[in-house]
């Protein structure tokens, strides 16, 4: 089938499949971008970003809850009454921020439940989700533990409570730090994956176009090596060789066949020629038989007169045989007109086939001008590739 395309099909076939690769490849790495920067605006963005902004306010805010409870305790008799009043007011706003941290991270976190639930940094035993629980509780004791604004309870405990509870915060941090960089190292991996696909692919295309490119090459290559001898074999006027045409439908199969013609024309042409030869051949033989007989009679016409003069005696009997004589005669003249006849009618023959051999000549000339268009057109292509 694929013999049967055109040269320029053939050509192209070449290369198609580069070009095709290049197109692909731009798409595909272009899909995989637009990828690659939603997944990193997913994971860096909408969760470690948004964590961490959770996580450096949460904790902003439990500070300043430590320092004012600190103020509330330490400094109420060193402020004035309005410094307390707004001291105090602070630390509630601050306490209700405090209370905020555990529901905002939780919200954030339930974007990626593999980070929620099972990553963990080397070393560590507690999940996210283990981790957020106990400051959740951490958060509750410390509260419980001492109100600054009332002066009820054990201010020690509750600072021991605010430590362990920064503690949480601060491995929070930790591994929301750490997860960035596992997410970094997984879009790396990804990437690389991605690229060893595309080489792999690239580098089969890039095969499979080099088997293509060979094999056109060669069929070309063959076929213009077929065309040469075809060729050759005209132009040494060896009509004794056949010439076989290919079978494919491209342009080396019309030069084939264009060949092939040529040749029996040539051949054709070449046995009119000889049967004319052997007509006129037949008819100069018979002409010279005719002038033969012509003269043998003539010499028995001679005698007869001469045996006329010496006796008169057998004058009667050779007068009949003078008669009979000329009754050859005139037969053999008429023999002699026939043979110029034929001999007319063979030179006519002749001309007419010579005439027809012309005009094939002509015709094939033609031919072969139309097939050195198509060799120049063919090597024309072949320089271009």
């Amino acid at each position: 089938m694929f013999k049967n395309k055109k040269i320029a099909f053939k050509l192209t076939m070449i290369l198609l499949p580069l070009t095709a690769l290049l197109i692909v490849l731009t798409i595909f790495m272009g899909i995989r971008q637009m990828q690659i920067l939603h997944e990193a605006e997913a994971t860096f963005t909408n969760k470690i970003a948004a964590v961490e902004s959770v996580l450096l306010n949460g904790d902003r805010d439990f500070y300043q809850c430590d320092t004012l409870s600190k103020t509330l305790r330490f400094e109420k008799d060193e402020i004035s009454s309005d410094d307390y009043d707004l001291a105090k007011s602070d630390y509630t706003e601050n306490e209700k921020q405090v209370d905020e941290i555990v529901p905002m991270l939780r919200e954030k976190f339930a974007t990626d439940e593999y980070l929620y639930k099972t990553y963990k940094i080397k070393g560590q035993t507690d999940s996210n989700e283990v981790l957020i629980q106990k400051l959740e509780s951490g958060i509750a004791d410390w509260k419980a533990a001492y109100d600054p604004r009332t002066n009820q309870g054990d201010f020690e405990v509750a600072k021991q409570y605010f430590q362990t509870d920064r503690e949480y915060i601060n491995q929070l941090e930790k591994n929301i730090d750490s997860y960035s960089h596992y997410s970094t190292n997984k879009m790396e991996a990804s990437i690389q994956k991605t690229v060893m696909i595309l080489t792999a692919i690239s580098f089969n295309i890039i095969i499979f176009a080099i088997v293509v490119s060979i094999s056109i090459i060669f069929y070309i290559k063959k076929n213009i090596l077929t065309l040469v001898d075809e060729m050759n074999i005209l132009a040494s006027k060896n009509l004794s060789t056949e010439i076989v045409s290919t079978d494919t439908k491209d342009e080396f199969g019309d030069l084939s066949k264009s060949a092939k013609e040529v040749h029996t024309s040539l051949f054709q042409v070449m046995n009119s020629i000889l049967d004319a030869s052997n007509d006129l051949a037949a008819a100069s033989n018979q002409l010279k038989d005719s002038s033969a007989s012509a003269d043998t009679s003539v010499k028995d016409i001679s005698v007869a007169i001469e045996e006329v003069a010496e006796t008169a005696t057998r004058q009667a009997h050779d007068v009949d045989d003078i008669s009979n004589n000329m009754n050859g005669i005139s037969q053999m003249m008429k023999n002699s007109n026939q043979a110029n006849e034929n001999l007319s009618a063979a030179s006519s023959d002749i001309n007419v086939v010579i005439g027809e051999g012309m005009k094939v000549v002509e015709e094939l000339t033609s031919a072969t001008n139309r097939s050195m268009t198509a060799f120049n057109e063919i090597f024309r292509l072949m320089q271009g590739i």
